[in-house]
């Protein structure tokens, strides 16, 4: 089974592949910026999880995100709860 350092580390590398993708949109892109800081500053894993989880979701149920980009942003989420939940 993998450590939670692992998969945020697999998150982050998630996070940083859509952030190079051209089609996304700049504000999307500060949320990724946001959480991306958020998941390497803080020390403290559940806490940092909690804080990115609160600032995806704001932007899961945004109409005007591509429905292929939403499923990446759930997927993430989904991770970032299993984290937080262990």
């Amino acid at each position: 089974m993998f450590k939670p350092q692992n998969k945020i580390e697999n998150i982050l590398d998630i996070l940083n592949e859509l952030k190079e993708d051209d089609s996304i949109s700049k504000n999307f892109k500060k949320v990724i910026d946001n959480v991306l800081n958020i998941l390497n500053k803080c020390d403290n894993k559940k806490l940092s999880c909690d804080k990115a989880l609160s600032e995806l979701e704001k932007i899961s149920d945004d109409s005007s995100v591509d429905p292929s980009l939403r499923t990446q942003v759930w997927n993430i989420i989904h991770m970032l709860e299993n984290i937080s939940s262990s």
